[in-house]
């Protein structure tokens, strides 16, 4: 039956509400990608992106010194850097601060 109580096996067209509610929905996944097997270039051209640079070791803020962790305030070395999904923040992947920034803006979508 169809939502109007016709029967569908008597060839009644569907509405087009009805179809739209078949349509398969998209749905975007996302992927984690650990930092640490991204190539150095990549990883620079994504901090420069996100308004940030690095020197040899350390992550550099916009105004070239180095980064400091926001939870365990420590500076972020470019070997360690962590960027969550759905974030701009560089973080130092130890657990303090993947646990810090988990209680300050919840789960990961």
């Amino acid at each position: 039956m169809d939502f109007k109580g016709r029967n569908r096996s008597c060839g009644a067209r569907s509405s087009a509400r009805e179809e739209n509610f078949r349509k398969p929905r998209r749905v975007m996944l996302m992927e984690f990608i650990s930092l640490k097997e991204v190539p150095k270039e990549a990883r620079l051209a994504l901090l420069k992106e996100l308004g940030y640079g690095a020197d040899s070791v350390f992550v550099l803020d916009g105004q070239g010194k180095p980064l400091r962790d926001k939870y365990a305030d420590v500076p972020v070395r470019l070997e360690n850097m962590l960027i969550l999904p759905g974030s701009a923040i560089v973080l130092d992947d130890n657990p303090l601060s993947i646990a810090n920034y988990l209680e300050e803006y919840g789960e990961l979508p």
